[in-house]
């Protein structure tokens, strides 16, 4: 049961964060506050929208934004860096007109400008333009996949358009932006209230009844804790009526749907539940204010309940688990038609704990973030515009072991056709405050009349990249960015971007790897523990039975139900994240190749003269049309261009280092 409703809760505040904490709240008339927040998140979702449908949605849009940003470094970083860092400024003027998409892009040092890019993207063909205008008079026109390459965007695929094989489901991009197009605030708060309800509607009267206050940032709210002892019959009941309850939910629905299959989504909820204790009587206090249910908990170190008083809108998340402790509290209060908020998250995590990780430490977390937003209010709903100024503090541990605390003050300003910010981060350490560096930015509508998709006679292809270069403006600019820059900025970034991991080997230590750091290489201990191969070897699943003949793909849906079958549950979640990184290191790119060598035996590499510069292609395709079926040779062809290419590439800048060497 606590596994249901934490999951029904977490699928509230994964549609949105904030509308989600909105569930359960009394009549927004007692106080305003929710009411406000609500006004606050159509008024963001609105701007959403209609930044989306310029960039999406609708070819007839047509719109401009400038957005502006100065950073002026402050001597905490100066100390950091151990150079003076002048003024960095960057500018990028967006115009979307017809599906058409243009931006030039321009970064400056101390006034001196670096880098200007011109970029076009035409929605209408899956077309993308780029041009540096600093070396370059021609756009590269690039194809979708062109441009990725280019851009060298593998590293992030994993959150566009990525297959997430452990629920069954495919997020995809142009769909995740059009359900926030679509997103109703509104409603999937009343769906959200609705559910609740119907699912306190569901709950057996209590063992016992008791009263409980809080009070935080001088908001208070008195909850009745009822405790309720559920059994089998009791769990499958709520399980029900929160399933169909989401089943109903229509603005719930569109808007994940939109995502993700939605049967797909309450299957994942409701079917995949821990069965461990789905036979034994569970203890749960329900926290109700007034007559609604408003949250749930555990005891009085874990729950999450929610609440909109007289005074304002508290929101109370804590949980307490063996190792880690965290707990959320926000609070709105009104302040006639301005609105105060205070957020704070204390943390304190064990030293392999995710959040410590996340925030780049190896000795654990301890701390509270804190956040002030004072005075809010939208000036333009259709904008998203708006005044506020905020205050933020969050305690970090340095990768040097040092503890500090970064602080941020912010004025935002705004009106129906520009935002405004001002700000500055300072560093706190040893009782003594250093700026990090203040900032201004600016994003101001403008018009996009003049965007067009480039000519082609202004164009070269991806393949003539370098003919578009401009070897002199090229040298020129390269020796303008050093003289900007500076020797000394110039020297520390070659020092930060330079790997020195094999001087550090070789050149500093000369050392025996078998007795130097005392290593027992015959220790289990040395090994890190592997729970593939303990589901292998004492469980008999080998997960290469998942890969297809060729192994260009993995059956991680199979391998997960099977192993979910016998693998000891609280061990599984760690299998999961051990195969999930696993898995694609055997993946082929070469499957043909890899066929021609093992079925046929004919080596693509011997085919390649001693320094692979040349490829001996008519004798390769010779041997390979003897055996090869003929039904699979363009996909071979593919394979073998690419190959050829990139050997011949590695091995062209192996040889021409050797040369100058």
């Amino acid at each position: 049961m606590k596994n249901l409703i934490k999951r029904v809760t977490a699928c509230a505040v994964s549609i949105s964060l904030a509308a989600g904490m909105l569930c359960g709240c009394e009549d927004t008339s007692e106080s305003g506050a929710k009411e406000m927040l609500l006004t606050a998140l159509d008024s963001i979702t609105s701007s959403s929208e209609n930044t989306i449908a310029a960039f999406v949605n609708d070819t007839s849009v047509q719109s401009g934004s400038k957005t502006t940003v100065t950073l002026e470094p402050g001597e905490y970083l100066d100390d950091l860096a151990g150079v003076d860092i002048k003024e960095i400024a960057m500018s990028a003027d967006v115009k979307v007109k017809g599906g058409v998409l243009g931006t030039d892009l321009n970064v400056s040092y101390d006034d001196s400008s670096l880098l200007t890019i011109n970029a076009v993207v035409d929605e209408t063909s899956d077309t993308q333009y780029i041009k540096f205008a600093d070396f370059m008079d021609e756009y590269v026109k690039l194809t979708d996949d062109e441009a990725s390459e280019f851009m060298d965007l593998s590293d992030l695929g994993s959150l566009f358009g990525t297959d997430d094989t452990s629920s069954g489901v495919t997020l995809d991009t142009d769909d995740a932006l059009n359900a926030v197009s679509e997103f109703d605030v509104r409603g999937i708060v009343s769906d959200i209230d609705s559910v609740i309800e119907q699912i306190g509607e569901s709950i057996p009267e209590a063992d016992s009844e008791s009263t409980r206050t809080i009070k935080e940032n001088d908001v208070e709210a008195s909850f009745v804790t009822k405790k309720v002892t559920l059994n089998e019959n009791d769990k499958d009941n709520i399980s029900t009526v929160a399933r169909e309850a989401l089943e109903n939910a229509d603005n719930i629905k569109a808007c994940i749907s939109d995502i993700y299959d939605y049967d797909q989504f309450l299957s994942d909820m409701f079917d995949s539940q821990d069965t461990d204790a789905d036979d034994e009587d569970e203890e749960i206090i329900f926290y109700y204010y007034g007559d609604k249910l408003v949250g749930f908990g555990e005891d009085n170190s874990n729950y999450m309940l929610s609440a909109d008083t007289k005074n304002g809108y508290i929101t109370v998340i804590k949980a307490d688990d063996s190792s880690d402790k965290v707990s959320l509290i926000m609070t709105a209060v009104p302040d006639g038609k301005k609105l105060d908020m205070e957020l704070n998250c204390s943390l304190t995590t064990s030293s392999d704990g995710e959040v410590s990780t996340l925030l780049g430490t190896d000795s654990g977390y301890s701390g509270t973030i804190s956040l002030k937003i004072n005075d809010f209010e939208v000036v333009d709903e259709d904008t998203g515009a708006f005044n506020a100024n905020a205050e933020a503090e969050i305690p970090i541990t340095t990768s040097d072991g040092e503890d500090v605390t970064l602080k941020l003050t912010a004025d935002y300003t705004g009106d129906d056709s520009k935002q405004q910010q001002n700000g500055e981060v300072t560093v706190s350490a040893d009782g003594e405050d250093k700026s990090f560096v203040r900032y201004s930015a600016t994003v101001e509508q403008t018009d996009a009349s003049d965007i067009s998709v480039p000519a082609e006679s202004e164009c070269v292809s991806y393949d003539d990249m370098d003919s578009a270069i401009d070897l002199n403006s090229l040298e020129d600019w390269s020796l303008n960015l050093t003289n900007a820059l500076g020797e000394e900025l110039v020297t520390k970034l070659s020092e930060l971007f330079t790997d020195t991991s094999d001087d550090y080997y070789y050149d500093d230590y000369d050392y025996d790897y078998d007795y130097d750091y005392g290593y027992d290489y015959d220790s289990e201990d040395y090994y890190s523990e592997s729970y593939l191969d303990d589901l292998y070897e004492n469980y008999g699943i080998d997960f290469f039975d998942y890969y297809n003949d060729s192994y260009t793909e993995f059956d991680m849906d199979g391998f997960l139900s099977d192993a979910e079958k016998v693998y000891p549950a609280e061990d599984f979640e760690a299998l999961k994240e051990e195969i999930e990184e696993e898995y694609e290191y055997y993946l082929s790119t070469t499957p043909n190749i890899d066929i021609l060598y093992y079925d046929y035996d004919i080596d693509i590499d011997s085919y390649f003269s001693d320094d692979y510069l040349s490829f001996d292609s008519d004798s390769f395709w010779a041997d390979v049309k003897k055996v090869y079926p003929e039904d699979k040779l363009d996909e071979l062809e593919d394979e073998v261009t690419e190959y050829v290419l990139a050997m011949e590439e590695y091995m062209s800048y192996y040889v021409d280092d050797s040369v100058e060497a």
